[in-house]
């Protein structure tokens, strides 16, 4: 095979590849070819295929040509064209598949893909419609006369698999984004913070007067590191068949699910029920606004909190709350006549500008669903809070979110059940973090209770 006949792929002097190599890089430059009038940068991609290439060629590792391979298909398969694109999509996407299947030997998939990829003599593509064969060394035709119609050829076309997953994404951290941050370094699993107890205390004096004797007065609080972990087995034939990085999206969830985690439990944890910390509207120190069973947007004011709140801490704070909770407060009227009677305006102003945040007496809103809900909480329960946590929590973890393949474990499911990763063709994704958090000024914490 001439390399003359590459339009894309690089072909480097002196270099030696097989008949079915040579067939390989083809096919590869055929399928990029398809690619032409996409939203695919070529020379993006041109150089990425160059450089995998070059380090197959160097390490003569299969599984790896494979491996790279694959992953520039989804790459490809997952490119969003900048303008509409017609029936060729589909053709491209066979194309591809087309070239796993060889990667693979898989000489079945081949023949079932070549039956697909036909084109009638507008050059338009159908499956089943019938027309030239794409691959020449390919059968001719399937969807003919002898018992073939075009729908039911239509069955035989491979599904084509989207490289993503339709799924909810989880929108957690809010703990660790705005907490003060410190990382825990050396040994151990807690260490001491100090904070200020008590200041020094001055006074006015008389000319020559003796002047007081006054000292600042420390404590400390002790924060703690609590692990939290997982482990994900999988076959590996999961792994291999999915048009996804597999590995990768149960990475994400992992981390996403950890972030969770730490903001039920920073949030609305309580040692009580069996967590690990107690959470900022469960922690002791904290000051406490009782609503007394009512429910109105003057005692959500950060001005008329208790005496206990100090007024330093106001500045820079948030409220937290359930969305649940939020909606009662947009639906606060002023009464034209009557309470409840629905004639007043609403009190509760929405943003004015498109992305802002919600906000209450000029601080902004977080909404969380760790946290409960007003109508969800007991008598004399929290529900809510207000806070700068940046002065008020401190957050710590120690190496990070860790995480391991694992190939030959031995596990034991939850039923009970054993899993040996080894005979069973599995592997697992095995993750974990340390982490705490601790309240170091819990009276500057503003807890709404019912």
């Amino acid at each position: 095979m001439d390399t003359a006949e590459f339009k894309f792929v690089k072909i480097q002097e002196g270099a030696n590849f097989d008949e079915k190599e040579m067939a390989l890089l083809k096919a590869i430059d055929d399928a990029l070819m398809g690619h032409k009038e996409g939203s695919v940068k070529l020379a993006d991609v041109r150089k990425e295929i160059d450089s995998k290439m070059e380090e197959v060629k160097k390490n003569e590792n299969y599984e790896l040509m494979q491996k790279q391979l694959d992953a520039i298909f989804v790459k490809l398969e997952t490119s969003k064209p900048a303008a509409k694109v017609d029936k060729s999509k589909k053709q491209i996407v066979l194309t591809n598949k087309w070239i796993q299947a060889l990667i693979k030997r898989d000489k079945t998939a081949m023949g079932k893909i070549e039956a697909e990829l036909k084109l009638d003599s507008q050059g338009n593509w159908e499956p089943g419609d019938g027309g030239t064969p794409l691959f020449a060394d390919g059968p001719v035709t399937l969807h003919d006369a002898a018992g073939f119609d075009t729908e039911q050829g239509a069955y035989l076309v491979p599904e084509l698999l989207l490289a993503e997953v339709a799924r909810w994404t989880q929108e957690f951290g809010l703990a660790r984004r705005d907490m003060r941050y410190l990382p825990f370094n050396g040994p151990g699993k807690e260490r001491t913070i100090p904070f200020l107890l008590q200041n020094v205390v001055a006074s006015w004096v008389d000319q020559g007067g003796v002047k007081p004797k006054s000292k600042p007065y420390y404590g400390k609080v002790t924060q703690l590191l609590e692990k939290m972990a997982v482990i994900v087995p999988m076959t590996e034939e999961v792994v291999e068949d999915t048009a996804i990085n597999l590995i990768e999206e149960v990475g994400r969830l992992i981390a996403e699910k950890f972030a969770e985690l730490e903001d039920a439990t920073f949030f609305a944890g309580d040692t009580v029920a069996g967590d690990p910390f107690d959470g900022v509207i469960n922690a002791a120190g904290t000051t406490i606004v009782d609503l007394a069973g009512t429910f109105t947007l003057e005692q959500f004011n950060p001005m008329a909190f208790p005496e206990a709140f100090p007024t330093q801490a106001i500045k820079g704070g948030k409220f937290y709350m359930h969305r649940q909770t939020l909606a009662l407060l947009q639906a606060a009227r002023a009464s034209a006549v009557a309470a409840g009677d629905g004639e007043g305006v609403f009190l509760f102003q929405a943003p004015t500008a498109l992305g802002q945040p919600y906000t209450l007496w000029g601080f902004p809103i977080e909404v969380t669903d760790v946290l409960p809900s007003y109508n969800n909480a007991g008598a004399d329960e929290t529900f809510a809070f207000f806070s700068n946590l940046s002065k008020t929590c401190y957050y710590g973890e120690k190496g990070g979110l860790r995480t391991k393949i694992l190939t030959e474990a031995s596990l034991t499911d939850n039923t009970g059940d054993k899993v040996n990763l080894a005979e069973q063709d599995m592997i697992a994704l095995r993750a974990y973090k340390r982490v705490g958090y601790v309240p170091v000024l819990p009276d500057g914490i503003a807890v709404f209770q019912k």
